[in-house]
């Protein structure tokens, strides 16, 4: 069976995938098998990053889908219970106004009362 690339597993981009083959784990299988005291000497690796990335070099071999993150903000269920309750809308802020536009106001209003 072929060996899956770093890159296959969750969260390894090249560049991390790059610096785990510099410490011996050039793998999937590797990383999977590799100790978390070995993955987190790794420079950019703490100890709850190499607990996460040996995780999910585990479920990837194991067949496990790991589905990418939806594009939706919200799951569908808050949505509708959102607008069952009113669907209340926030009102967009108002942009604040610049203190330079309130002195303009006011020298404006002095000029007036000068011209008469």
């Amino acid at each position: 069976m072929a060996r899956r690339a770093l890159t296959e597993v969750k969260g390894i981009g090249p560049s991390t995938a790059g610096a785990l083959s510099e410490h011996g784990i050039s793998s999937a299988e590797d990383l999977a098998q590799a100790t978390v005291e070995a993955i987190a000497a790794v420079p950019g690796f703490s100890q709850a990053r190499a607990v996460s990335m040996k995780k999910a070099a585990e479920e990837l071999l194991a067949g496990v889908a790991v589905a990418a993150p939806s594009k939706r903000s919200t799951p569908v269920g808050e949505i509708q219970v959102a607008s069952a309750k009113g669907g209340e809308k926030e009102k967009p802020k108002k942009p604040k106004k610049d203190k330079k536009d309130k002195k303009g106001k006011k020298d404006k209003k002095k000029k007036k009362g000068k011209k008469k």
